[in-house]
């Protein structure tokens, strides 16, 4: 699997899932992970403004990946930037079930990120 759509589904799983996201918080307390949780999708893992990050993915990935996008961006705004609060914050529940509801459109939920093999580009390519 490509490097890109590995780190989108692995960020969308943790997204997806109260539970690995409590462990991230239990595990990094260093952390604020309400913050990394929100500027991971933003900032670091999703990024449709490049021609190469949508070429990632087909037509109909891109067409859920970016309803996803929408509903978050729309909400982000008045999401708590302290975890526990985050937690417990209505409007972060839905974004997590919209993370559910993206990872079985897009066929993803059953994937074990442990088990897939990353195709990295070498410095040649045109991503790089």
């Amino acid at each position: 699997m490509e490097v890109t759509k590995f780190r989108v589904i692995e960020w969308l799983k943790l997204l997806s899932d109260m539970r690995e996201q409590d462990d991230y918080h239990f595990n990094v307390p260093q952390v604020e992970v309400a913050i990394e949780l929100i500027n991971g999708w933003f900032d670091d893992y999703f990024m449709p403004e490049f021609d190469w990050f949508r070429e990632a993915f087909t037509d109909s990935e891109w067409r859920i990946l970016t309803e996803f996008h929408r509903y978050f961006k729309e909400r982000v705004d008045e999401l708590p930037e302290c975890y526990p609060e985050l937690r417990s914050n209505s409007d972060w529940q839905d974004i997590i079930k919209k993370a559910n509801w993206a990872l079985k459109k897009l066929g993803w939920d059953q994937i074990d990120i442990s088990s897939i093999e990353i195709e990295y580009f070498d410095s040649t390519d045109k991503h790089n």
